[in-house]
């Protein structure tokens, strides 16, 4: 019985132990990816369109190529940061919070993907000023595709990230 006592006290510390990892990783992710954007460089900017809405964005700024990325639903420009550092050895990055996310207006007028997307040509003809590579994921890969046909004098590459092109919704 002694041996038994000391099995399941053995197992109850371990999965105490595996709890708080969790807990101390789960709690602290804001912290780790705030300390990963500053390591890179990543500065948070904000472009005010003409009519008042606010496209937020981080920029690692370099003279290469650059690159804007736009996250899908329910993210935000920080997700990118797991590739952000790799990315920006090789691109001037230019990472945008669509309207409705992160520090971007919460006018649901913006939402659609016209509108959003003719303020994102308007953010590369006036803070870019040169061709881009656009890169979307999800819905933002959907958006980029947009961006892609209607300005394609100003992108220079494509790349589409597991985009939802065969369930959206007209609109």
């Amino acid at each position: 019985m002694n041996n038994f006592i000391k099995i399941i006290l053995i197992i109850l510390g371990v999965i105490a132990i595996l709890i708080l990892i969790f807990r101390n990783y789960n709690l602290n992710y804001v912290e780790r990816e705030e300390k990963l954007l500053r390591k890179i460089g990543m500065v948070e900017k904000q472009a005010k369109l003409p009519d008042g809405s606010i496209i937020n964005y981080g920029e690692y700024k370099n003279d290469k190529k650059p690159l804007v990325l736009i996250h899908g639903q329910m993210t935000s420009w920080e997700d990118y940061v797991l590739v952000l550092e790799e990315l920006s050895r090789d691109y001037h990055v230019f990472a945008i919070d669509c309207y409705g996310h992160g520090g971007s207006s919460k006018n649901p007028e913006k939402y659609p993907i016209i509108e959003n997307g003719k303020d994102i040509i308007w953010f590369i003809e006036n803070i870019i000023r040169e061709n881009v590579i656009i890169s979307g994921h999800s819905s933002g890969g959907l958006l980029a595709t947009w961006v892609s046909a209607n300005a394609a004098h100003l992108i220079d590459g494509l790349v589409i990230e597991d985009a939802p092109f065969f369930a959206t919704e007209e609109g």
